[in-house]
């Protein structure tokens, strides 16, 4: 089975034994080489697909959702041997999935693709934290957002003025004046004294999910904002005013268009 590959290309013994001894090494399959895919388990299974691809050595490895049909414990396991993996064989991998903890952990670059075409292609934690579009901040966890326009940018901050202020944001490459939207993750609102990107709303309904409470938030012009607050400390109580503080790192800035 591992040998199929290398079968096609004519590459006979002693290297054919040769790279299929390498690949099992490698995936950590030494032992089961004669065993029939059905006295192998859905892990061992998946490993053993992706020896015989590595086997022929390949320039690109291409994987579409190679662990979609897995359970979630199996799942991060092999996630964690194809990290190993492409670690120790720096074998350049496109891996396709909607999973975004598999793009996240796995990947070095990831491109969210829209309609086909790539939004944004960044390191993870780039296109978490600067989001190019809207799109791309939505589709990597829930946001606020609220209309603004940049009215003053300099080496340091980006002033924003909103129907809840002026906000102060971390300098971005945005032209003066630009409309654009202003978005923050629920998590990163904190109950706090009035200060930098702040703003007063009546809460319109908690729901509790065990490890964070979920709050509806209604401002002053009667948007609507879910805040996620995890301080148990934080007394918080259905039609409380409350004031809400956003740091300005926490803060996503994209065009309007």
């Amino acid at each position: 089975n591992i040998g199929y590959g290398l079968d096609l290309r004519r590459i006979h013994n002693p290297e054919r034994h040769r790279r299929i001894a390498d690949a099992l090494t490698a995936l950590h399959l030494d032992g089961l080489a004669d065993r029939r895919p059905e006295e192998l388990s859905g892990g061992q299974q998946q490993r053993v697909a992706l020896a015989r691809a590595l086997v022929i050595r390949p320039q690109v490895l291409l994987l579409d959702e190679p662990l979609s049909h897995l359970d979630p414990s199996l799942r991060s396991e092999l996630r964690d041997q194809l990290r190993r993996i492409h670690a120790e064989l720096r074998v350049t991998t496109v891996y396709v999935t909607h999973d975004q903890r598999e793009a996240f952990s796995l990947g070095d670059r990831a491109a969210v693709l829209h309609n086909g075409v790539i939004e944004q292609l960044a390191p993870p934690s780039m296109l978490y934290r600067h989001p190019a579009t809207r799109f791309v901040a939505d589709f990597l966890g829930e946001m606020n957002w609220i209309e603004g326009e940049v009215t003053e940018q300099t080496s340091t901050q980006t002033k924003v003025q909103t129907h809840l202020g002026c906000w102060i944001a971390a300098p971005v490459a945005l032209p003066v004046p630009q409309q654009i939207w202003l978005g923050f993750r629920p998590r990163h609102a904190k109950v706090a004294a009035r200060s930098e990107n702040s703003f007063v709303g009546a809460v319109r309904g908690i729901t509790s999910f065990g490890d964070y409470d979920e709050c509806l938030v209604r401002t002053v012009n009667g948007q609507h904002l879910r805040i996620h607050l995890t301080d148990a400390s934080t007394q918080i109580t259905d039609l409380l005013a409350v004031t809400l503080s956003v740091n300005k790192t926490d803060l996503v800035i994209v065009p309007r268009s």
